[in-house]
């Protein structure tokens, strides 16, 4: 399937919020996904990520997406990074946009806490998600409109940010 086919694809699942999942096999696929879960957000995006990597997070269709979804005073989104690494957040197009937003939140995940996980997700509201089994690889199952997944994961999202430091 072509890359426009892929996004058409996200783009009805987004619109249906019917459960039905989609396999990403790519960083290209992933960055489709999730600025598709900007653009269809309503009221928040929580991300567990390591780099936040820029292929992924730094296209500009994403952060354009972010930008709108975030233009509503009662977003927000939360981020929690494995990696600290400041001196590149300002290069970053993501980290960027969106440091000294007031409803964004940066947070870094202490290694003694990474260690007691092996994946990456990000949950949109209360029904949507990007879910990477194992964190070293892009290849992810997303699904939009399954509240029972996302609901598991927006539960281990905030144990986690519970024991995450302000960036």
């Amino acid at each position: 399937m072509s890359l426009e086919g892929y996004r058409e694809r996200v783009r009805r699942l987004a619109r249906a919020r019917d459960g039905e999942p989609i396999y990403n096999g790519s960083l290209d696929h992933a960055a489709i996904i999730v600025e598709e879960m900007f653009s269809h957000a309503t009221r928040d995006v929580s991300i567990l990520t390591g780099e936040l990597n820029a292929r992924v997070y730094g296209p500009d269709e994403v952060v354009e997406a972010a930008r709108l979804f975030l233009a509503d005073s009662e977003t927000r989104v939360r981020v929690m990074l494995e990696e600290k690494n400041n001196e590149a957040a300002g290069r970053h197009p993501f980290r960027h946009a969106f440091a000294d937003h007031p409803h964004v939140e940066f947070r870094y995940v202490p290694p003694q806490i990474q260690e007691t996980y092996k994946f990456h997700f990000m949950v949109m509201d209360d029904d949507s998600y990007r879910f990477e089994q194992d964190k070293n690889q892009p290849a992810a199952i997303a699904a939009f409109g399954d509240p029972d997944g996302a609901g598991s994961m927006r539960h281990v999202f905030g144990m986690i940010w519970d024991k995450s430091e302000k960036l």
